[in-house]
Protein backbone atom coordinates (compact mmCIF):
# COMPACT_ATOMS: atom_id res chain seq x y z
CA UNK A 1 0.00 0.00 0.00
CA UNK A 2 2.51 2.36 0.94
CA UNK A 3 4.84 1.60 -2.51
CA UNK A 4 1.88 2.21 -3.86
CA UNK A 5 0.88 5.50 -2.47
CA UNK A 6 4.99 6.69 -3.67
CA UNK A 7 4.27 5.98 -6.84
CA UNK A 8 1.14 7.91 -6.88
CA UNK A 9 3.04 10.96 -5.32
CA UNK A 10 5.92 10.42 -7.12
CA UNK A 11 3.80 10.85 -10.46
CA UNK A 12 1.93 14.09 -9.07
CA UNK A 13 4.78 15.74 -8.08
CA UNK A 14 6.64 15.07 -11.61
CA UNK A 15 3.50 16.71 -13.27
CA UNK A 16 3.44 19.48 -10.47
CA UNK A 17 6.46 20.30 -11.42
CA UNK A 18 6.47 20.21 -14.78
CA UNK A 19 3.30 22.63 -15.08
CA UNK A 20 5.54 24.91 -13.05
CA UNK A 21 8.15 25.15 -15.10
CA UNK A 22 5.48 25.90 -18.12
CA UNK A 23 4.16 28.74 -16.02
CA UNK A 24 7.91 30.16 -15.50
CA UNK A 25 8.88 29.75 -18.64
CA UNK A 26 5.24 31.95 -19.24
CA UNK A 27 6.52 34.35 -17.27
CA UNK A 28 9.63 34.41 -18.79
CA UNK A 29 8.65 34.96 -22.26
CA UNK A 30 6.27 37.99 -20.81
CA UNK A 31 9.18 39.35 -19.04
CA UNK A 32 11.76 39.29 -22.41
CA UNK A 33 8.80 41.10 -24.37
CA UNK A 34 8.56 43.73 -21.68
CA UNK A 35 5.07 42.68 -21.50
CA UNK A 36 4.82 41.84 -17.78
CA UNK A 37 3.02 43.35 -14.90
CA UNK A 38 2.46 42.29 -11.15
CA UNK A 39 -1.40 41.36 -12.19
CA UNK A 40 0.32 38.40 -14.05
CA UNK A 41 1.90 36.73 -11.16
CA UNK A 42 -1.68 36.95 -9.44
CA UNK A 43 -3.67 35.65 -12.36
CA UNK A 44 -5.85 32.28 -12.43
CA UNK A 45 -2.75 29.85 -12.97
CA UNK A 46 -0.61 30.96 -9.83
CA UNK A 47 -3.49 30.12 -7.88
CA UNK A 48 -4.03 26.76 -8.99
CA UNK A 49 -0.69 25.82 -9.10
CA UNK A 50 -0.48 26.92 -5.10
CA UNK A 51 -3.71 25.10 -4.52
CA UNK A 52 -2.40 21.88 -5.98
CA UNK A 53 0.64 22.15 -3.99
CA UNK A 54 -1.46 22.22 -1.31
CA UNK A 55 -3.53 19.33 -1.98
CA UNK A 56 -0.36 17.22 -2.18
CA UNK A 57 1.11 18.53 0.99
CA UNK A 58 -2.19 17.60 2.59
CA UNK A 59 -2.30 14.27 1.44
CA UNK A 60 1.00 13.40 2.27
CA UNK A 61 0.69 14.41 5.88
CA UNK A 62 -2.92 13.05 6.26
CA UNK A 63 -1.19 9.57 5.03
CA UNK A 64 2.10 9.95 7.24
CA UNK A 65 -0.48 10.53 11.04
CA UNK A 66 -2.85 7.44 9.49
CA UNK A 67 0.80 4.97 9.60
Amino acid sequence: MTALFNERRDEEYCEFINECGKYLKELEKEITIKKFTFAEMEEEELQKLISWHKKIKQEIFSIHRRE
